[in-house]
């Protein structure tokens, strides 16, 4: 299965730059941080994309029946992350 969509990296995990990766660390241990503390006034980079995830998935599972309709927003939810790790971990990172 390749696409233009897919790049599989050519470069070892081991000789990329660390600092992107630190980066995105940084900023996901401060966005756990703000959670944890309920701080109601605060939104992350992420709330957008988690919506629409949501709402796409509530239409994705609309032909598979009333059930499947108003679940299928919380399992998309749920199924991108997963996809995510599946896709880091297949091109070794």
């Amino acid at each position: 299965m390749s696409g233009p969509w897919l790049v599989i990296p050519t470069t070892p995990p081991h000789e990329r730059s660390p600092w992107w990766r630190l980066a995105l660390w940084a900023y996901i241990a401060w966005t756990v941080a703000r959670l944890v503390q309920f701080d109601e006034s605060y939104r992350a980079v992420f709330d957008g994309l988690n919506f629409g995830l949501h709402e796409l998935g509530h239409e994705l599972f609309q032909p598979l029946g009333h059930w499947l309709h108003v679940a299928g927003g919380t399992l998309t939810q749920l199924a991108a992350p997963l996809v995510g790790l599946w896709m880091f971990r297949r091109q070794g990172d």
